[in-house]
């Protein structure tokens, strides 16, 4: 019950990190990331054991919301600014 009273009071929220879209989507109880392209092989590594999986249908890499959910995906955004400018 205490869950689901948390998850009525979030609300959606939409963010971009170098170039990478980072979506808060309470409907669906979703993080989930936009990236402008394919992301690199050590940064899709990253991604999977945090919890991340691509999700075709949508488009993007997504995870269950969670405290820990954010604080990785602005870290993924950051580790792909991080590549793109090196």
């Amino acid at each position: 019950i205490k869950g689901l009273e948390q998850r009525t009071q979030q609300v959606e929220s939409r963010e971009e990190v170098n170039g990478v879209e980072i979506v808060q989507d309470v409907e669906a109880n979703r993080t989930q990331l936009y990236f402008p392209d394919v992301p690199s092989e050590e940064l899709r590594g990253f991604l999977k054991a945090r919890g991340f999986r691509w999700t075709r249908s949508v488009g993007c890499w997504q995870r269950h919301l969670s405290l820990q959910a954010l604080p990785y995906a602005r870290q993924a955004a950051g580790m792909y600014g991080a590549a793109a400018a090196g």
